[in-house]
């Protein structure tokens, strides 16, 4: 959980630096992270949806493994573009309160996620009728991930067309300043 902790909060950073110092400021740029981090989610919730436990043992997962994997998931960047606000990445006090918000939403969410590999593993290895259960839980983690990254694509097209129907420059900047806040 620690691993994971630091790789979202390392992760998060970045994007939030990014967005902040390069982003927000040219239109298109944001938008077009937006659509590949939701592209993305929306690949791997197909990716979760057709899994299939191929190995027998019990697999050892190292800190470094999941540290890395975080700092690379595109989740950081729908948080830090998505859920947190603008004024994260621009006041300390709150850049401090928000990932703080985070860590206690992550926590509880992060230990759930582990003791339920540990059951499943623990149940799976003589009882093949608790593999129902383990799929009932991958597909329902797949149809969320599909359903969010959908509204997220949605989000970005309808953007798009926005700007691109606004009618003269003098709204289309409008636009653009009502569209970053």
């Amino acid at each position: 959980m620690i691993a994971e902790l630091f790789g979202y909060l390392l992760s998060i950073s970045i994007w939030g630096y990014f967005l902040q110092k390069f982003a927000y400021n040219t239109f298109g740029i944001t938008d077009f992270f937006k659509l590949i981090a939701a592209c993305s989610i929306f690949w791997m919730s197909f990716k979760i949806w057709k899994f299939k436990e191929e190995q027998n043992g019990e697999v050892l997962v190292k800190s470094k493994s999941i540290f890395i994997t975080t700092v690379f998931n595109p989740k950081s960047f729908v948080f830090a573009s998505y859920v947190m606000p603008y004024e994260t990445f621009t006041h300390l006090t709150m850049y401090f309160s928000s990932i703080l918000s985070f860590i206690v939403i992550l926590l509880p969410i992060s230990l759930t996620w582990c003791l339920l590999g540990n059951a499943f593993c623990r149940q799976n290895k003589n009882n093949s009728k608790h593999r129902l259960s383990k799929n009932i839980v991958l597909r329902i983690a797949s149809l969320i991930l599909l359903i969010s990254s959908s509204l997220m694509i949605y989000d970005v097209i309808q953007q798009i067309i926005l700007f691109f129907s606004a009618q003269n420059s003098d709204n289309k900047m409008l636009l653009i300043n009502i569209i970053h806040e």
